[in-house]
């Protein structure tokens, strides 16, 4: 094994022969080109990289650049290490496109392609940041293309999306663990039918309406903020039923702009998980509501999304009004596509969203 010692005009490699005596090679600039000549000639192994540190290096690294939240850096501290240690990855030269191909095989792409994600940004900043030895196959490592288009069978009926309604308005929190009560609230239903005519109509993701504030609702000019990632802010109309619901929700409250739109059985905005889910909101809706109306696999509160996505695009909005609406990105529709519809073509466009059931929230 070589190591690299320093010389009147740079540095070279010095290791010791067969005989135990010492060579040198040939004295470099720096010390890293007399590094790289020792592992080109065989003295000298490539350096290798723990990856427990490149997690710690990374995280800390985006969160120094803001792009991650000190959060979502929290999560990945936890989740990485563990994947490695299933994995028995230990060195950044162990993930190899054969391995990947195993873990895929050995899961059956299930829970997979979120956490391959970020394994591959952690690999491709080592090998930008840190100068980290990684196969040019697994950086340019492309996961399986899934089908996202959603089969008939899977979609709910308008019957379904109304009996998902009516038995929000029909819920009243009143038990909580272990027999212990919850904060009883009148109003929670009212959040519930305005939350799930939100998501059946509009096409929103989950976390999407966790995360709106009153702020975002401008009741004078009846519109809603949304933003996306690289797309900045932008408005689109609401129709009245949907205000008439947000003013039910604002009513009596704090106008506060930062404070949530939709709020839970404990008068609180749901909780979201570090990596950006809408965790509590999903696991709630499953247990009181999904599960509770015979819906099969279509207990999943992203179905609501599925539905009015679908029920745009078979009255036959583009892909454009429609991620105007929704906040979806699509490869259709990025950056500055979103402003080519003006207030009014958007406006009838809300004509052809699905009808808001049911009629009429109740009230405290």
């Amino acid at each position: 094994m070589a190591w690299i010692e320093p010389c009147n005009n740079g540095h070279r490699a010095v290791w010791r022969g067969k005989d135990g005596k010492k060579e040198k090679g040939p004295t470099l600039s720096t010390k890293e080109a007399a590094e790289a000549w020792a592992i080109t000639n065989g003295h000298h192994e490539k350096p290798k990289h723990k990856l427990t540190d490149l997690v710690d290096d990374f995280c800390e690294s985006c969160v120094a650049d803001n792009r991650i939240q000190k959060t979502y850096a929290a999560d990945l501290r936890q989740r990485l290490p563990s994947l490695f240690l299933s994995r028995k990855w230990n060195e950044a030269q162990d993930i190899t496109r054969s391995e990947i191909d195993r873990w895929w095989k050995d899961t059956k792409g299930v829970g997979v392609r979120r956490p391959l994600a970020q394994v591959l940004s952690l690999l491709r900043w080592a090998f930008q940041a840190r100068d980290v030895d990684v196969s040019a196959k697994v950086l340019t490592y492309k996961a399986p293309r899934q089908q996202r288009k959603v089969k008939e069978t899977e979609l709910l009926t308008p019957l379904q999306v109304k009996l998902i309604t009516e038995a929000a308005a029909g819920f009243r929190a009143t038990s909580g663990e272990r027999g212990r009560p919850t904060v009883s609230w009148s109003g929670f239903a009212t959040h519930l039918v305005a939350l799930m005519h939100y998501l059946s109509t509009y096409g929103a993701r989950p976390s999407t309406a966790c995360k709106l504030t009153l702020g975002q609702v401008n009741f004078s000019r009846s519109t809603l903020r949304l933003s996306a990632k690289r797309s900045g802010e932008w408005e689109h109309p609401l129709r009245d039923d949907t205000l008439k619901y947000f003013a039910l929700l604002a009513e009596g409250r704090e106008k506060k702009l930062t404070a949530p739109l939709f709020l839970n059985n404990r008068r609180a905005g749901w909780k979201l998980t570090a990596a950006g889910e809408a965790g509590q909101l999903s696991w709630w809706y499953q247990k009181h509501i999904g599960e509770h109306l015979e819906l099969g696999k279509l207990d999943g509160i992203s179905r609501l999304k599925d539905y009015a996505l679908t029920t745009m695009r078979r009255n036959g909005m583009t892909l454009e009004e429609i991620s105007k609406f929704s906040g979806h990105l699509t490869p259709e529709v990025i950056d500055d596509n979103y402003v080519h519809a003006g207030q009014e073509q958007l406006r009838n466009d809300l004509k052809l969203l699905p009808p808001g059931m049911p009629p009429a929230a109740p009230r405290k």
